[in-house]
């Protein structure tokens, strides 16, 4: 039988923390414009605001919420592929 090649089985972190930044950047934005303009989602906002500064139930909340969201699961995915690549 082959042997495998080690590097083919490592994740990229960049890449992973890319995707979920995305991915949460985007949930985060969405869940403050709908609660700014259909006041859906507005208590989880506010809970999530008491967490991540400035993120609340408005236009400038919903955009911070995107930068916060992008930036926690871009660092929790990175340090997700590094521990997973240190253990493998």
């Amino acid at each position: 039988m082959k042997k495998q090649n080690k590097k083919h089985n490592l994740l990229n972190g960049q890449k992973v923390g890319l995707a979920l930044g995305l991915i949460s950047g985007i949930y985060f934005g969405l869940l403050g414009l709908t609660a700014t303009y259909l006041n859906w989602g507005s208590a989880l906002v506010r809970t999530l605001g008491s967490v991540y500064i400035g993120y609340d139930v408005s236009l400038k909340g919903a955009l911070i919420g995107v930068l916060w969201g992008f930036l926690d699961a871009f660092i929790i995915g990175y340090l997700f592929c590094w521990v997973y690549n240190k253990l493998n």
